[in-house]
């Protein structure tokens, strides 16, 4: 099993807004940024040696880190967004079983900004094993409690 799995990307996916968001295109379009995006994923990961696939699944789940630098800042809700292709690339190169909080235990979302002659636009998406940074048995040992509401959970610390 691996620890850690880092991914970075020359460009940067659009966002949801704007001219040019993925919102606001036509649905052709978009499934043709999408799978470009799915395309991007599986050549990086090609070029590396990894184990079977899935490397993060329900039972060896994992947190994220996405690290965008460009030339404007994002609002948090549209990076967000915009990780969607990169995502569901994860998905269906087999990295990922799925993209649902189960295997997701996390995602921080970071971000800097370049200057002109600077650092180019580019994206980081790191997926640490959650083992490697909690411990083995710090999931089951699990100090807060898990309280179903519906179809949704809500943790709260126990005092």
């Amino acid at each position: 099993m691996i620890k850690s799995l880092t991914l970075v990307f020359d460009e940067l996916p659009p966002g949801p807004n704007g001219k040019e968001g993925v919102l606001r295109m036509y649905w052709t379009e978009r499934n043709k940024l999408m799978h470009r995006w799915h395309m991007l994923v599986r050549a990086q990961l090609d070029t590396l040696d990894l184990p079977a696939m899935p490397l993060f699944d329900c039972t060896h789940p994992c947190t994220a880190t996405a690290t965008r630098v460009g030339t404007k800042l994002m609002d948090w809700d549209n990076f967000g967004a915009s990780l969607k292709p990169v995502l569901d690339g994860l998905v269906k190169a087999g990295a990922l079983e799925d993209d649902s909080p189960e295997v997701i235990r996390g995602l921080a979302l970071h971000q800097a900004r370049s200057r002109k002659g600077g650092r180019k636009p580019c994206l980081a998406i790191t997926l640490t094993a959650v083992d490697a940074l909690e411990g083995p048995n710090e999931l089951a040992t699990d100090r807060r409690r898990t309280v179903g509401v519906g179809d949704s959970r809500l943790s709260v610390d126990r005092p």
